[in-house]
């Protein structure tokens, strides 16, 4: 992929199988617009703690070329669907973002001269 990336973790274990796998997910979810991202940070954290409960998130802030930044999250109890979810979310997310940006058709309109100045 031509994008940069980051993993950021909190309170997760950061093996290199763990960030292997975090970048196969985020790379195969984004795979259809690898082209057009700049850069992507991943950040994996669990909010509670030893407490468990539903608290693993997975925020992913990408930069598509040339448009804004989209930020998407998921919160589930395991690290695995969080990142799976955070995938899947940002695809879709960045799809309609890239589709909206190639719907945009630029207006030409003509330069209007002065006449007799």
């Amino acid at each position: 992929m031509t994008m940069r990336s980051t993993i950021i973790t909190k309170g997760i274990d950061a093996s290199e199988a763990m960030r292997e796998y975090i970048m196969e997910r985020v790379e195969a979810a984004l795979s259809h617009a690898q082209d057009s991202i700049h850069y992507i940070t991943v950040r994996i954290s669990d909010m509670n703690g030893p407490k468990g409960g539903i608290d693993k998130r997975c925020q992913i802030h990408l930069k598509p070329m040339g448009l804004p930044a989209v930020i998407v999250t998921e919160v589930s109890a395991s690290v695995s669907d969080a990142i799976d979810g955070a995938a899947q979310r940002a695809a879709k997310v960045v799809k309609r973002v890239l589709d909206r940006a190639n719907a945009i058709q630029p207006i030409n309109v003509p330069v209007l001269r002065r006449i007799g100045v």
